[in-house]
């Protein structure tokens, strides 16, 4: 069984927030929620846990958003 080596340094495949760390283009979820490049440049991006929540953070938002207004505390 392998284990994972965790790595404190690797960049993050996103630099400055919400850009195409190749091209420096915005993005959104949708331009990368079925296929894994850069629409504008082609850059592939890393299949892992950070590409999946950047595509799943606005359908989170939402329904937190949601389920707090139907449940307030």
């Amino acid at each position: 069984m392998e284990k994972e080596i965790k790595n404190e340094n690797r960049t993050p495949f996103l630099l400055e927030g919400e850009r195409c760390p190749q091209c420096k283009e915005h993005l959104v979820p949708a331009d990368l929620e079925n296929f894994p490049r850069c629409p504008y440049c082609d850059h592939r991006f890393p299949n892992n846990e950070e590409l999946e929540d950047f595509i799943l953070k606005p359908t989170l938002q939402r329904w937190m958003s949601h389920t707090c207004q139907q449940f307030p505390r």
